[in-house]
């Protein structure tokens, strides 16, 4: 065990993962809420499903994704 903390530098791996767990559920809920995720969703609906089941599936992934943002949202909010 000690070979393998030194080798992973565990201690300053928990020092990092304690300062920034906290913020982790903000920081996906930001990504997810981007224009980047956005574009990263069309991007694999495009290149995943059938050129004519694109409008279809994106819709459908955007909407999943809405959801899931406006729920977050206000479990962040309830939390703070």
């Amino acid at each position: 065990r000690e070979l393998a903390e030194g080798y992973f530098d565990s201690a300053r791996y928990y020092d990092f993962w304690s300062a920034h767990q906290g913020r982790l559920d903000q920081v996906m809920l930001d990504w997810v809420a981007s224009p980047g995720f956005d574009q990263l969703l069309v991007r694999t609906v495009q290149s995943t499903f059938p050129a004519h089941e694109h409008e279809q599936f994106i819709a459908h992934f955007r909407g999943l994704m809405n959801v899931w943002v406006w729920e977050e949202s206000a479990r962040l909010a309830s939390a703070s």
